[in-house]
């Protein structure tokens, strides 16, 4: 028991970055990781208020609605994030040859890697709870018995997304050790286990979702009709006794099957994950020719697939926009209908661009593609080539991803819901600008920002501070024209037309400015490494 206590200390200060701003040397460092505390306490905060505000306008509010929704975010998020990254925080770790050479019993090795992942899971919560507490407070709702519940309640949150996400990642990496090409595999099974997660999801909230609305209500009520455990939850936040002991013995076994499970795989798994096969020697190919940007694409390309969880945690926004747009068609009849009768028809085309921007720079790849080289960044920086080059091939790796995700639902959404034609050259203009900002903004804090000596790759794919500032910058670029174009559309779609015209002309004048940055102090940056 000590020696678990050791390690997830050890653990969570690593994942909060303490130990860095403790102890390093290097001043620069320092106020780094300084910053990126700051930072995500300011997005937990932003989070929170945007929460409490949205909780306050829903009708027939009470101490349920908000406990209940963050419970129904915090479950998803886990899922959607979980099944590409829990093979990499249960077996990604690079002590483990350290640690078995250490008096340290097998058990508490894997306990403290389930608590990493589960306390991973319950950062998302931090988003969530804070605005649920708050909105409480506001209408009344806030008693001494609703805290200590909903404390108790909150803790065992990710419990079974736990357990749901080891089992799959475990399969998944189980079936893709078999192959010689295992990471490939494990990133393309782990991406068609997300796929379909999210389109149950969608189609499961659309279809139970007509008869329980469309809003927050509706979606609880859909949640808690295929997982059970969601409505023994709100049950216990109103004070039943027996809903509570079901959600607590569920979850409890759910956090020692997760263990369990991880025991009896984790040797032969991690031996197989980790042993390198042996390639056949086919000869030189001396016809074979490839430029420059080309063998460094192929690089990039190969890099992204290698790491499941890399590929995984970038591609989510992309996914959830081509799912959300087949839905869109799909049930575009319920969607225009219940638009209608809540009186935004008007405001339909302005919340899309708004919707789809944010999917569009949800985790762009550009964020982490300098950190994830690694220790191996010396090679590269080492080269007779161009730093601009290098640049050129991870900005491609991006683009091919979100533009033609852009493009796609710039033309399917305006036609799948009879909209003004004119909204296709509109949105086109303005997912495409926003996915170059994505991508050089995103390039330019991870030069800025550098997370290198990473011991788990989730260090920069989640937690790196270019990450978290990405996401500001995406967070922005998909508020700010949104709300004045949703404010504009109550004269006229027209004038929201004109302000997404507008914005996407400033963004792509703010993206040759960024550009030019790359090509200089960029460079400099970058072979400084």
């Amino acid at each position: 028991m000590k020696n678990l206590g050791v390690l997830l200390s050890l653990y969570m200060k690593s994942f909060l970055g303490v130990n860095k701003a403790r102890f390093t040397q290097d001043k620069k460092e320092r106020n780094r990781t300084i910053i990126s505390i700051v930072v995500m306490i300011f997005v937990a905060c932003e989070f929170a208020f945007m929460f409490s505000m949205q909780m306050g306008l829903v009708p027939g509010f009470d101490e349920t609605t908000g406990f209940g929704m963050a419970h129904v975010m915090t479950f998803i998020i886990a899922l959607m994030s979980g099944i590409g990254s829990a093979s990499s925080e249960l077996m990604g770790f690079r002590d483990h040859d350290m640690l078995l050479a250490m008096p340290i019993k097998k058990s508490s090795v894997i306990v403290s890697r389930v608590i990493y992942m589960y306390a991973s899971y319950m950062v998302y919560s931090v988003m969530f709870v804070p605005g649920a507490y708050i909105a409480c407070a506001k209408a009344g709702f806030l008693t001494g018995g609703l805290v200590a519940r909903s404390l108790l309640l909150i803790l065992l949150m990710p419990a079974v997304p736990t357990m749901l996400c080891s089992i799959v990642s475990l399969l998944v990496s189980y079936l893709s050790s078999r192959f010689r090409l295992k990471n490939i595999i494990q990133t393309f099974a782990s991406f068609i286990s997300m796929i379909l997660l999210l389109g149950f999801i969608f189609y499961t909230s659309f279809t139970e979702g007509e008869s329980g609305g469309m809003g927050f209500s509706g979606m609880t009520s859909w949640f808690g009709e295929i997982y059970p455990p969601a409505v023994w939850f709100t049950d216990a936040i109103r004070g039943n006794v027996g809903a509570l002991l079901k959600f607590v013995g569920v979850s409890v076994a759910a956090f020692a099957l997760s263990c369990l499970i991880l025991y009896v795989v984790f040797d032969k798994l991690y031996d197989k994950l980790n042993t390198t096969a042996l390639v056949k020697d086919k000869g030189l190919d001396l016809h074979r020719r490839s430029t420059l940007f080309g063998s460094l694409y192929k690089k990039e390309i190969k890099m992204y697939f290698s790491s499941p969880l890399y590929a995984t945690n970038t591609i989510v926004g992309y996914a959830l926009c081509l799912i959300g747009v087949i839905a869109l068609v799909i049930f575009r009849r319920e969607v225009v209908t219940a638009m209608v009768a809540m009186d935004m028809e008007n405001f339909l085309p302005a919340v899309l661009g708004m919707v789809l921007v944010m999917f569009i720079g949800l985790a762009p790849t550009t964020s982490s593609a300098i950190s994830a080289e690694g220790s191996s960044l010396w090679i590269l920086t080492s080269l007779p080539i161009r730093e601009i080059d290098v640049f050129k091939a991870k900005l491609a790796m991006q683009f091919t991803l979100s533009i033609p995700v852009g493009i796609v639902a710039s033309i399917v959404i305006p036609l799948a819901l009879g909209l003004d034609l004119i909204w296709m050259p509109v949105y086109a203009l303005l997912l495409v600008s926003d996915a170059l900002l994505f991508g050089v903004a995103g390039l330019m804090m991870n030069l800025l920002h550098p997370k290198l000596d990473w011991k788990n790759e989730a260090e920069y794919c989640k937690q790196g501070m270019s990450v978290m500032l990405s996401m500001l910058v995406s967070l922005g670029a998909s508020l700010i024209p949104g709300m004045l174009a949703i404010i504009f559309a109550v004269g006229s779609q027209y004038l929201s037309m004109l302000i997404y015209a507008i914005w996407s002309v400033l963004i792509l004048i703010g993206v040759t400015f960024i550009y030019g940055w790359l090509k200089k102090n960029g460079a400099v940056r970058f072979r400084m490494l």
